[in-house]
């Protein structure tokens, strides 16, 4: 793939495009895509779209607005979407970065998005490369969907915060030997369960709550797949949340077909 190159987008071409790109990134129906007029309408009300294309060809964008926490202004980003054959070649962390220098150059100081936490590698993205930390679980938060991926699942999501302002003090290395608050067990069909929620991995204030390093397959070949890790890792999330810790990392490959959330007491 070629370089890729980033620019703040509002005209009309730019936002059809962003409509192709939902469309390509989540098997979205039109009723679920986020239209080209009210793209226009916000980047053009201090809001922020960002397009990704290489060789002039669109294959990703970023889309923010403004919200309101505690009355703070902060950048919402609503959307971020790369197409399926530019995926995991740093086109998502390069709209992240160049949405960051962004808001940083207009006054924010705080960015926000929601994501699944069942999609491992989105969490990696947002927890691991980019810093962010996740302390919020949203149940069935936009109610149902019928896109390819978010079918037939109440849509959880977690919500990133991203701090604008930071003083580049590198993340200390995560510990070896963390207890398991969510286990994996082996499944007889070659896919991976979860075990038994163990509340007690989270009194010493830093545990493991492992994920499916791929669930959309895990889906494919197990159709019960899908709710049983969302109610397992719904559980062990709001858990470690309520007991005051904080999700901020993700280690891959942390066990046999999964990942594993880094949960620690931060203050």
């Amino acid at each position: 793939m070629g370089a890729v190159q980033i620019d703040v987008v509002s005209d009309p071409a730019s936002c059809r495009a962003v409509e192709d790109i939902q469309r390509a990134a989540w098997g979205m129906e039109d009723r679920g895509i986020v239209p080209a007029e009210h793209l226009r309408a916000v980047a053009h009300n201090g809001g922020l779209l960002l397009l990704a294309s290489v060789d002039g060809v669109p294959v990703g964008f970023c889309y923010g607005f403004v919200g309101l926490d505690d009355r703070r202004p902060i950048l919402c980003s609503h959307m971020l979407a790369v197409v399926p054959e530019a995926q995991s070649q740093g086109v998502g962390r390069a709209l992240k970065l160049a949405q960051r220098h962004h808001a940083a150059a207009h006054g924010f100081t705080a960015i926000t998005w929601t994501f699944d936490p069942l999609q491992a590698r989105n969490a990696y993205l947002n927890l691991r490369r980019l810093g962010a930390i996740a302390r919020h679980y949203h149940i069935d938060h936009y109610g149902p969907m019928d896109d390819a991926i978010n079918a037939g699942l109440p849509t959880d999501r977690l919500l990133a915060e991203w701090s604008v302002v930071d003083d580049g003090s590198p993340r200390p290395p995560t510990p070896d030997d963390l207890p398991w608050a969510l286990p994996t067990v082996p499944d007889p069909a070659g896919g991976v369960r979860p075990g038994r929620h163990d509340t007690s991995a989270l009194a010493s204030g830093h545990a493991l709550i492992a994920v499916p390093s791929d669930i959309d397959r895990l889906r494919g070949d197990d159709a019960d797949a899908g709710p049983v890790w969302r109610t397992a890792l719904r559980t062990a999330l709001t858990a470690a949340f309520d007991a005051g810790l904080t999700a901020v990392d993700v280690i891959p490959d942390a066990a046999p077909g999964c990942a594993a959330y880094v949960v620690e007491r931060t203050s």
